[in-house]
C-alpha cells in the first residue's frame, strides 16, 4: 500500500540563519493538523549549517541551489520532486498560525 498523497507541500527558501528555518518548520509541523504536509527546504550550497534540520525533522527534503543558480531554478526543482495536492511557497522569516495551513488547503479544495 502507498502513503496517502500529502495535502499541501510547503516550500521554504532558507537564504537566513538555520535558526529561522527551524522557527519556521516548527510553525509548520505544530499547526499543521488536520493537514498532511510535505516540507522542502531550499538553502545556498555553502550552509552545510541547515543539515543538523534533518535530525529535528527526518521527512524534510533539504535541496541546495548551485551558487551561480537563481532560486527559481530550486523552486522547479521542489515542484517537480513534490507529491502534495497543492503547493505553497514561503520565506523563512514567516511563521505559520494556527488554522492557517487548513484555511489555505480548504480554500484551494
Amino acid at each position: 500500500m502507498t502513503d496517502p498523497k500529502p495535502d499541501l507541500t510547503v516550500c521554504v527558501t532558507g537564504f537566513g540563519p538555520p535558526e529561522f528555518s527551524r522557527r519556521f518548520l516548527r510553525s509548520v509541523y505544530d499547526t499543521s493538523e488536520p493537514v498532511a504536509v510535505e516540507c522542502f527546504l531550499i538553502c545556498p550550497m555553502e550552509r552545510h549549517d541547515f543539515s543538523s534540520l534533518t535530525e529535528e525533522f527526518p521527512e524534510l527534503h533539504i535541496l541546495t541551489q548551485l551558487p551561480a543558480s537563481m532560486v527559481n531554478t530550486s523552486i522547479n526543482r521542489a515542484l517537480a520532486e513534490s507529491t502534495g495536492r497543492y503547493v505553497s511557497i514561503w520565506n523563512d522569516a514567516s511563521l505559520v498560525g494556527e488554522g492557517c495551513l487548513r484555511g489555505l488547503v480548504d480554500f484551494l479544495d
